[in-house]
Formats: C-alpha cells, structure tokens, sequence
C-alpha cells in the first residue's frame, strides 16, 4: 500500500518528473505542439496562456465553458443533444463490445491479474507507457491505496482535499471568484459550502515518481462528470483545471500525451443530482452530456482513457440507474473516441464482501489495481 507521512514529501514540485525517452507511439493521432519550458515558479502565468493557446489550436478552449450549455435557472435545457446521445447508445446493443471492453474479475486476485481478460485487452495499447493518471472519487481512491508501484520510488507530494491549487502550483490570489454548480454539477455537499473543496474526504491527490525519474503516475480527485470544484482565471471546470494542468505538466517535463494514460471513473456522486430533475432519464441524459464532454476535454491530454464503470452498491435502489448508465457511457466512449477502453465491473462488485455499504474488502480493490500495476511494467 502507497501511504507516507507528510514529511517525506518531497519539495521538488513540478521539476523533472520524467527524463525524456526517444520513443516512437504506435497510437499518435495528431502531433503535439512544440512549446518551450520554464520554472513554474517564476513564469507560471506565461505557461497557462501557452498552454491555453496550444489548447486552442488543438480544438480545445479551456476559458470557453464547456458547461455554457446549461444554466442553473433552465430545467428544460437539455433538448436535442443529449437525446441523440441516447438514442445512439440504446441503438448499439448488438455491438460486439470485445475490443474495447472487459469484465473485471475479482475472484481471480492480485497475483493472477496477468491473465485477466482486462489484462490481455489493455496490455497492446498501453503496456510500459511511463506516464498513468488516475482521476475519481472514492472508489478509485481506494484502488490507488492499493496499488503497488512496480519501481523504486517516492512521493513528490500530496494534495488535501481544499489544497488543490497549491497542490498544482497556482496560489489562491491569482485565482477568479469561484462559481457555484448549476444544477447539472457538482459538488453538492462540503465542497458546495467551502470553495476550492472537494466532497471527497480521506483521499489526498498524490504524486509519485519513480526513483530513476524514467515514470510516475498520479491520483487526482474529481467526484462529478462535471465538477466545479477547481476553477482558474482560465478554466470553469476541475475537468478543465486539470487538463491545463497536465499540458503544463508535459511542457515542463519535454513528453507528450501519448506518453500519458488516463484511467477515469465517476457517477456515484452523480446521482446526487437526479434530485434536481423530474425523471430519471432525464438525469440520466445530463450524465451522458457531461461525460461526453468529460473525454472530450481529456482526449486532448491522454494517448488512452480507460474508464472504470460504477460498481453495485449493498441493497440499493440506485444499482438499477446504475447498470443503464453504465452501458451508456460504454457505448458513447466506444462510439465517439477511438483511443477509449471501458472495464466492467459490476459482476465482480455485486459478489464480492462489502466493507460498508458502498465500499469493499480490500482484496477487491487489490485485484483491480494489480491490473493496473502489470500494466505499468516493463516489457520483458
């Protein structure tokens, strides 16, 4: 299990994460622009206009909200967009869905993942890539506890739950007035009351580096498919917020996203809005909308997304939205990105012991990061 006392925190920040590999990506789908580097303490601002303007030229426009389509006094706002989304996703039962999806299976434990369906799927496309983001809520917090890093390593930081901004380098007095959610977003309970705050309690973002500096990998908390949490001068959303950070994150360190693999879940917290809309399904389209633009912002920062489904929950009336949202976002990612895996877990989490009522025994969350951690090695 990755834990350390905050002491052993390194004060590197941003500096030298990984050395630059001469490698050639089987999987480039458009150049990366070529932008210079410099300290992230004196020339930050510099950077973020840079990258935002990369951004841009890529298609991407951080400072233009990707939620603008919604407005918090508007409950009729989702009306021909979102429509077509579900309907292409009720269309595609009959898709043979082996190529980009697998089953999780916990019954196969953390030495036997090697194997694994999820194992032989992912392991052509993203096997030894030296750069693993994971984003989520709880649940993913839980797989990065236990994931074993397959390198001598440390941790460079942490990041508390209302520290995000300092976690990334921006200080708070460079940061615009934060915007409260419309009712599309989150967050919806601690982070709704303090600013700058996620929901999520207990699971610090962190980074990790390998100790040869040739990999690391990243846990970064974002508990909503739209979530306001973090804001910047130039972003609306946290999706937003870490994109930018990311891109800032590659120029700094001379590598590209297609060194980068992204490994995503939301939806639990999700729920906590259908509360705001008169049906399920309509909640149900404003989940799909939001993930949507979810991948489509990270597509620009991620050679792959690998999107971990929502899991059962003990004796739940939400398990029922649950499955159909699941099969939606499975079938949207699959349809719109190519680069976009899905791993199936709701087997697995409907047999397998609760801790609680909403979390796991940890040789649940052991086999699944094993995944993770095959996947991070080496080819021999």
């Amino acid at each position: 299990m990755m834990e350390a006392d905050d002491e052993a925190v390194s004060q590197n920040g941003n500096h030298g994460l990984v050395k630059k590999k001469k490698r050639k990506s089987r999987h480039r789908r458009k150049p990366a622009a070529e932008e210079s580097s410099s300290s992230p303490t004196g020339f930050l601002s510099l950077l973020i206009l840079c990258a935002v303007a990369v951004f841009r030229i890529s298609g991407f426009n951080p400072s233009s909200s990707f939620t603008a389509f919604f407005t918090s006094s508007d409950a009729n706002m989702m009306k021909h967009r979102p429509n077509e989304i579900i309907q292409k996703a009720e269309d595609s039962h009959f898709i043979d869905d082996s190529k980009y999806s697998c089953i999780y299976n916990a019954d196969q434990g953390k030495k036997n993942q090697q194997q694994s369906e999820c194992y032989q799927l992912l392991s052509p496309h993203v096997q030894s890539k030296p750069i693993f983001h994971f984003f989520g809520d709880e649940q993913m917090g839980h797989l990065i506890r236990n994931l074993k890093y397959p390198f001598e390593h440390y941790i460079v930081r942490k990041g508390f739950r209302c520290r995000f901004m300092e976690y990334i380098g921006i200080d708070r007095e460079n940061i615009t007035e934060w915007k409260k959610p419309n009712i599309t977003q989150g967050p919806v309970a601690y982070g709704l009351q303090h600013p700058y705050c996620s929901d999520t309690a207990g699971h610090k973002h962190l980074l990790i580096q390998a100790t040869n500096r040739s990999n690391y990998m990243e846990f970064i908390t974002i508990d909503f498919a739209s979530d306001v949490s973090q804001q910047t001068l130039h972003t609306r959303t946290t999706q937003e917020t870490a994109a930018l950070y990311l891109k800032l994150q590659f120029v700094q360190n001379n590598v590209t996203k297609e060194e980068n693999v992204c490994i995503m879940n939301t939806g639990r917290h999700d729920q906590e809005l259908c509360k705001n809309f008169n049906s399920t399904y309509h909640c149900y389209e404003v989940y799909l909308f939001n993930v949507e633009t979810y991948l489509t912002i990270f597509d620009n920062v991620c050679s792959h997304m690998i999107w971990i489904g929502i899991n059962a929950i003990k004796e739940s009336p939400l398990n029922k939205v649950s499955i159909r949202w699941n099969h939606g976002v499975k079938e949207l990612g699959n349809r719109l990105f190519p680069n976009f895996f899905y791993i199936d877990v709701w087997t697995s989490s409907t047999r397998y012991r609760f801790k609680d009522t909403t979390h796991f025994e940890p040789a649940y969350y052991e086999g699944l990061a094993s995944i993770f951690t095959y996947l991070m090695m080496p080819v021999v």
